[in-house]
């Protein structure tokens, strides 16, 4: 019992205790399920439960799929897919085939150090990264990456070779290098798509914007404020483009953070309360029963 809690934050700590985990260093781990059904015995006791992504994390899958909702949208991860999660994501796992497996490597949000020359790059791949997690990779593309993942992978095993974390950084890079045509081709699709509909642009806009905010602000008038329109618009737009209303989606993306720090182990229900912003644990509370039914302490059982 006490190991499932600790998988409710998707931490390096966590990740370094994991079965078939290679440890880099403490910023830097590699958990290997290539051969091994365990990752699916995991997933299994993760399912429907939100869990809070604390590190850098890629995973590439080499079989079978897995469904996730990543900040409240669902994505399929299949054969030659890569999802890289960005710290504070909250993820759930919907289902798992019993055939997948998976590389999963993590990293402290400042372990690589990047030179000068590369930052404006890779901070351009987090932007993208905060649209769209999830890509299917393709022909030359898919085997580019599938072979510098398998190479990273064996080199993290070499633990005898003094230069492994530094050949372990560049083959990072490459993995990053392989991608960013790719994302930058979704993103440019995705821009596209939003100049084709004024009520697209505000939609996107407001979940992009929603994303980055929602702890400090949970009214729909801050964020149609912002994009200097009503709140009524907003609200008629948003449930247009999503079926659900704007107020919907902010009280989805605070519940959705509640729930994975409730289950989070030694967080206590007044911590949660101050980390999103409530006035009091009590208004806490009362918001989380009114969409739940349950108390946040009959929710951590």
């Amino acid at each position: 019992m006490e190991q499932t809690k600790q998988v409710f934050s998707l931490s390096l700590d966590t990740l370094r205790q994991m079965p078939h985990a290679i440890v880099v260093t403490n910023d830097f781990v590699f958990v290997d399920n290539t051969d091994s059904p365990h990752i699916t015995q995991l997933t299994n006791a993760w399912q429907n439960t939100p869990a809070q992504v604390d590190a850098v994390m890629t995973i590439f899958c080499l079989e079978g799929n897995i469904k996730v909702r990543i900040s409240l949208k669902e994505y399929t991860i299949t054969r030659n897919s890569v999802c890289i999660i960005i710290p504070g994501t909250i993820v759930e796992i919907i289902s798992v085939s019993h055939d997948f497996r998976c590389i999963s490597l993590a990293m402290g949000k400042n372990y690589m150090n990047l030179e000068q020359d590369h930052t404006l790059e890779i901070l351009q791949l987090v932007k993208y990264l905060q649209r769209c997690p999830c890509y299917n990779l393709w022909g030359t593309n898919a085997s580019y990456y599938r072979e510098t993942f398998l190479a990273a992978l064996k080199t993290a095993y070499w633990t005898e070779n003094p230069l492994r974390e530094n050949m372990l950084k560049s083959y990072i890079y490459l993995l990053y290098c392989y991608l960013f045509p790719v994302v930058e081709d979704k993103d440019r699709t995705f821009q596209e798509d939003k100049s084709s509909s004024h009520q697209k642009e505000i939609y996107f806009r407001f979940v992009e914007m929603l994303q980055m905010n929602y702890r400090e602000h949970r009214t729909v008038a801050y964020y149609a404020e912002a994009l200097e329109i009503t709140p009524k618009y907003l609200s008629k737009v948003v449930n247009a483009e999503s079926g659900q209303t704007a107020l919907r989606w902010i009280e989805d993306f605070v519940l959705l953070e509640a729930k994975a720090l409730l289950k989070q182990k030694n967080t206590n229900i007044q911590h949660v309360s101050e980390k999103l912003n409530f006035p009091d644990q009590s208004s806490f509370g009362k918001f989380f029963k009114r969409l739940t039914g349950q108390s946040p302490k009959e929710y951590r059982g």
